[in-house]
């Protein structure tokens, strides 16, 4: 900043916007010697009742507004005093921005004025008589148009301090004067007095200017109703703050710009946030040193701020302090105070090399170095040396959310006229604006791509979800920040509507914890914070996991008092048509479907859920406990009110929510999740961080998969089992290992302070292999590398499942390690609700017409889509199956080769024997102890589905294929409308057709029945051995001709392009010959 120009020019330059834009016409011509004589010669005038008048409002502006008038002759009247204070709550008196003090509401002051050219006789009547009315005053305020010098002042005062045991302030003419011309009182003094219109001041008031004025006006009347009201939250500090921010720029009296201030700082220590005190400080420092030029009283804000920020782990605090040390900077150079600013000097650099070498935070780290760059420049250092430093700080930033390139941009240039030929600068001016360039490019291709999500997100979330997913990473910028937030909460949407929980939590935890940092750092609000935070609990409700619910209604009460602050209208949020919330009504809905045997744990939670204000949901728990909430039932019988809770359990919401609840209270925590109809189960301890790393899986795993419907990703297992288990390590520790058939074992340690960025690392790069190594195992792909190309280079699915899901080191940063548990909330002072009830509380389900014909649905009929009457889109995870009796990676390890056929052995009493002849022997037995382990030796159901189909090939009619499968009807459970399943074939190629013949005329004759066993290659003899111990009787096979085979039939699954069947002459429309042609479709 140029020294010759001064801080409020130099910011009006640049930020005229911030300053009045009214104009003065008529300039007031009160002059101070004018006014002084005027003030001396009131009596002359007989202006003695206009002069009380007056030195009340100027008592109201400068010392408290809480002032009665007094009737009766001039002199007090019969009340023995002109003016007295009047009791008004502390609350009220919150609200009071004028003034030297709030004791003025709970304390009684006496006013006296006086034109008296005999002051002294006059104050000592005055101080008598106001004392004789026993009223208990505490203080005594004797205002005076006489000049009083100070040695008698102070004598006067001292002396009636001491004889009344009251204290005594003399305000003479010097302190009228003072108070008018140097608080800009001038327009109070012409008005009460009358003065001619020359004297007061005539405004053309400005555009802004008017707008401002009705803000102002609007916000101390809400400051004031909210108090009133006993609102007692940071909405109120934040509107002071505001107010007083208007103030700055309408250019008010200094009194009064720092009174608000002075108001709000007053309120935040006793409503408000850290980050609101922290503003409060900083922004009266901001407006002493820029618009009213008060130099030392900036410098007593510039101490407060420092107190408030050193020490913290927020880099934008130093970057604030470091503003104000600019303007300290500025002062010392003009005042030669080189010892004051030495020292805070030195405080701001071990500030900065604290953050600097903090390695567990290493974006912050990165920033602070930015802006330490620019203390060093204007302390002097070499500039070229640091402008290299700032190009490689530049380069390194990429990725980074919160570097802000656009703010640095700005002091480069306004730099650039004072830098003379350096081609260090030079390289830094290219660095920002290749930077730049690129961000801007990448934003707005990831703009494009949100807009499209967002059209998308309810119609066809899968589509959302890959195209918000490729915007997200784009996004991740700090000038794009909102954007970004927008697009989480998004994603997370579409996810929800797909029905995978835990991405959606995931990606709404990460959107709200950027958003609370970004609120934290710089005071932003932004609306996804509330959006976020309400959906966390929705989906925490849906999930059952009680601890998390009440922890993120306690969080969204927070968000919605924050966004209200600033003029946003949550009053609607999450509530019904008829007004109700619908949080704390599907709440009294879970809490009706709780298992009977978790009922005791909750009996002190009724008291708690009335503070939360979550009343229906207390109201339902009551009710399961086997109370009767009677302020609610007024006037109802136990008819009326079961059949109110009747109807209350089967609201449509029940379809939404779980009915097996989660308490924390377990060694052990049960998290799942359904993708692509299989069922992912994770038992995890309940010691930080097993449960928090099973969320990140899980998120990580759906988000991953979440788009895999449209893109031909099937899975064939039904079910994987996962163990996260703690353990105790020193240092930080992680890793998994497969402990059988799609059984996963995990461990993971707690982390110190000191390792989390390691372990953040480490963590996201061990979820990353697990995901893949999972995948391998589970899924099966159309074109497998084409498809895993196109879902990371071009869906950014990694970016997407990895970077923004995970909630490990959030919670532990927002709400502590091993915080989830219900004993934390709960408190044993509450009302204890006894479980009363001997049997649970039973409803009977009310079916909707759709899930009644689901019931009767048993039967599964095989048919091919026809062309355009499949869209995907109308898929959901949770209506996906996958039954299947294929473990794939145990067929692919055994490698079946074969299949021989046994006529009967004697230990078989004739019943034939059906044997695939596996090459693996260890894998092949695998299979058979699968299946025994899963419905024992006899498959009275036909689970297993064989099939042998005849005449494969014209050319070749001893050829035949032998199909393994699972019977659906059995196999099915729920409502799940599509099914995914494995079938396994061979094609078997033998010189003639006689074994087959013979085991098919014996297995006829049989009924069906026979054994199934696997077999394989004895190596002493090389010769093909049984493994009868593993044998299944089964009593149905399925053995048909090639051509019969229609697409409605189970064994279509092992016809192929190539297939080349038998077809009897007299058949004209073989069935066979659709299968074949959908195939090679």
């Amino acid at each position: 900043m140029d020294k010759s120009v001064s801080p409020y020019d130099f910011l009006k330059s640049r930020r005229p916007n911030q300053f009045s834009d009214s104009v003065e016409l008529q300039k007031a011509q009160l002059d101070r010697n004018f006014f002084d004589y005027y003030l001396e010669s009131l009596t002359n005038r007989n202006e003695e009742k206009t002069f009380e008048l007056f030195c009340k409002r100027l008592a109201e502006l400068e010392i408290c507004p809480n002032l009665i008038s007094q009737t009766g002759p001039t002199g007090g009247g019969d009340s023995k005093v002109d003016s007295e204070t009047y009791p008004v709550s502390d609350n009220t008196a919150l609200t009071w921005y004028v003034g030297i003090g709030r004791q003025a509401a709970s304390e009684r002051w006496a006013f006296a004025f006086s034109a008296k050219k005999d002051w002294k006789s006059k104050i000592v009547a005055d101080v008598k008589n106001i004392l004789s009315t026993d009223r208990n005053y505490t203080t005594i305020f004797f205002m005076s148009n006489q000049y009083v010098p100070d040695k008698k002042r102070a004598i006067t005062e001292d002396e009636l301090t001491k004889k009344y045991s009251v204290q005594v302030k003399i305000l003479d003419r010097l302190w009228l004067l003072d108070k008018v011309f140097n608080n800009h009182n001038e327009q109070v003094a012409a008005e009460i007095f009358g003065l001619s219109e020359s004297f007061k001041e005539i405004i053309n008031v400005g555009p802004l200017d008017y707008k401002r004025r009705k803000e102002l006006d609007t916000l101390e009347n809400e400051i004031k109703n909210l108090i009133a009201d006993g609102v007692q939250n940071g909405s109120i500090v934040q509107m002071a703050i505001n107010a007083a921010i208007l103030s700055r720029e309408l250019e008010r009296s200094l009194a009064e710009t720092m009174g608000k201030f002075n108001r709000a700082i007053i309120l935040a220590d006793k409503y408000g946030t850290v980050v609101q005190r922290k503003e409060c400080v900083y922004e009266s420092a901001q407006t002493l040193y820029y618009w009213y030029e008060e130099f030392d009283e900036f410098y007593n804000k510039y101490c407060d701020y420092e107190k408030l920020v050193v020490g913290g782990s927020n880099v934008y605090d130093i970057e604030c302090l470091t503003k104000l040390w600019i303007n300290l900077f500025i002062i010392s150079k003009k005042n030669s105070s080189e010892k004051r600013i030495r020292m805070h000097t030195e405080k701001l650099i071990s500030e900065y090399e604290r953050l600097i070498n903090d390695k567990n935070r290493p974006n912050s780290a990165l920033e602070a170095k930015a802006n330490y760059v620019f203390v060093k420049l204007l302390l002097g250092q070499d500039a070229n040396v640091l402008f290299e430093e700032l190009s490689s700080i530049i380069t390194e930033s990429q990725g980074v959310l919160d570097f802000s390139l656009d703010t640095i941009s700005k002091i480069i240039m306004e730099l650039a006229p004072q830098v003379e030929e350096s081609n260090s600068f030079d390289k830094l001016f290219e660095t920002i604006v290749a930077m730049t360039n690129n961000r801007k490019q990448e934003i707005i291709s990831a703009k494009l791509l949100l807009t499209r999500g967002q059209q998308l997100v309810n119609q066809k979330p899968f589509k959302a979800v890959r195209y918000i997913g490729r915007a997200v990473f784009s996004l991740y910028k700090e000038e794009s920040k909102e954007d970004f937030l927008l697009a989480l909460f998004l994603i997370g949407h579409a996810c929800e509507n797909l029905d995978l929980l835990w991405a959606s939590r995931g990606f709404y935890f990460n959107a709200f914890y950027i958003g609370f940092i970004d609120y934290m750092k710089y005071d932003r609000l932004s609306p996804v914070l509330v959006a976020s935070s309400t959906s966390m609990k929705m989906v925490e409700l849906r999930l059952g996991r009680i601890p998390q619910l009440l922890a993120w209604h306690k969080m969204d009460n927070i968000s919605c008092c924050l966004l209200s602050s600033v003029g946003y209208d949550t009053s609607k949020i999450n509530k019904t048509e008829n007004n109700m919330d619908l949080f704390d009504t599907i709440l009294g809905m879970l809490f009706l479907r709780v298992p009977f045997e978790q009922l005791p744990k909750l009996s002190l939670l009724p008291d708690l859920l009335d503070k939360y204000q979550l009343y229906m949901a207390s109201i339902a728990l009551k009710y399961t406990l086997g109370y009767i909430d009677k302020s609610f039932f007024v006037g109802r019988n136990s008819n009326e009110i079961h059949q109110f809770m009747k109807d209350w359990y089967n609201q449509p919401a029940k379809d939404q929510i779980t009915n097996v609840s989660t308490l924390g209270l377990h060694n052990i925590e049960l998290l799942q999740s359904k993708i692509l109809g299989c069922n992912i189960i994770i038992e995890a301890d309940q010691k930080f961080p097993c449960i928090e790393l099973s969320e990140s899986i899980l998120a990580a795993l759906e988000s991953f998969l979440a788009t895999a419907p449209i893109d031909q990703i099937i899975s064939v297992t039904p079910k994987v089992h996962i163990f996260v288990k703690y353990v105790a390590s020193e240092k930080f520790k992680i890793s998994y290992n497969k402990v059988g058939s799609q059984k996963y074992n995990i461990i993971c340690s707690d982390f110190h302070k000191e390792e989390f960025c390691h372990a953040q690392h480490l963590t996201k790069r061990v979820i990353l292999d697990f995901i893949a190594k999972l995948m391998a195992h589970i899924l099966i792909f159309k074109d497998s590398k084409t498809q895993i190309k196109k879902m990371i280079e071009e869906d950014n699915v990694f970016d997407r499942s990895l970077d923004f899901t995970g909630s490990i080191f959030l919670t532990e940063d927002l709400f502590g390690k091993n915080s989830m548990i219900l004993m934390n909330f709960i408190s044993m002072d509450d009302t204890d609700y006894t479980l009363k009830r001997n049997i649970p509380v039973q409803f009977q389900d009310n079916l909707h017409s759709n899930d009644a014909d689901a019931v009767k649905f048993n039967k599964l009929t095989w048919h091919a889509f026809p062309p355009g009457t499949f869209d995907p889109e109308n898929i959901r995870h949770k209506n996906m199956e996958v039954v299947s009796m294929i473990n794939l990676s145990l067929w692919n390890k055994a490698r079946w080769q074969g299949v021989i056929f046994v006529r009967s052995r004697e230990r078989y009493e004739g019943i034939p024997i059906l044997s695939p002849f596996f090459t693996n022997k260890d894998a092949g037995i695998s299979i058979f102890k699968e299946w025994i382990s899963m419905f024992g030796k006899v498959d009275e159901k036909n689970i297993i589905t064989v099939g042998l189909i005849k005449g494969i090939n014209k050319n070749n009619l001893s050829h035949y294929k032998m199909i393994f499968g699972a019977n659906l009807d059995v196999l099915m459970s729920g409502n799940n409308k599509y099914i995914t399943t494995a079938n396994r074939f061979q094609r078997m190629t033998p010189n003639n057709d006689d074994n087959f013949k013979n085991f098919e005329d014996i297995i006829l004759k049989r009924g069906k029945q026979y054994y199934l066993m696997p077999s394989y290659m004895n190596p002493k003899d090389n010769r093909p051995e049984l493994a009868v111990d593993y044998a299944i009787l089964k009593n149905d096979i399925e053995i048909k001709n090639a051509w019969e085979i229609g697409p409605e039939s189970w064994l279509s699954a092992a016809i192929t392009p190539d297939d080349d069947p038998f077809i009897p002459h007299h058949v004209t429309k073989a069935p066979i010959t659709e299968v074949i042609t959908q195939q090679k479709k």
